[in-house]
């Protein structure tokens, strides 16, 4: 689950977040567009262009199968045809990976930036800080 935090630069506030990224399982690269990071989406565009090929030749594959099975009566399987659901399910894997770690990854690179909490806002720098985002200072350890 994705918690909100403000970060706010020169006068614009945006949102940070901490935690697993569900809207990135669901929506893919749409994610890093509207959080405005085009290299991210170019990573996650790929890996939707990726699976779409996949999944094209799965298809054709499951074509291929019928059509043997109805004119040969059998199908002998053979290991390239493994290939495309292999592919899928390790591009699925990385996927799932980097919705574990891309809030992180994002909020960590906002604070690189320049982004700073709200001066005002205690639960955002509590939760910058229990998610080791900021540091804690010696007067806030004592």
């Amino acid at each position: 689950m994705s918690i909100k935090v403000k970060l706010e630069k020169d006068g614009r506030v945006v949102n940070g977040f901490t935690g697993f990224s569900w809207t990135l399982v669901f929506f893919g690269f749409w994610v890093p567009a509207f959080r405005e990071r085009g290299k991210d989406f170019c990573l996650f565009f790929i890996f939707f262009i990726m699976k779409v090929i996949l999944i094209v030749m799965l298809v054709s594959q499951t074509n291929e199968i019928q059509e043997s099975i109805k004119l040969f009566g059998k199908y002998t399987p053979s290991y390239s045809s493994l290939t495309p659901s292999l592919l899928l399910t390790v591009i699925q894997s990385i996927e799932i990976w980097l919705a574990y770690f891309y809030n992180k990854y994002y909020t960590q690179k906002m604070l690189a930036e320049g982004w700073k909490p709200l001066k005002d806002d205690e639960y955002s720098n509590t939760l910058l800080r229990k998610y080791n985002y900021l540091e804690y200072t010696d007067s806030e350890l004592v």
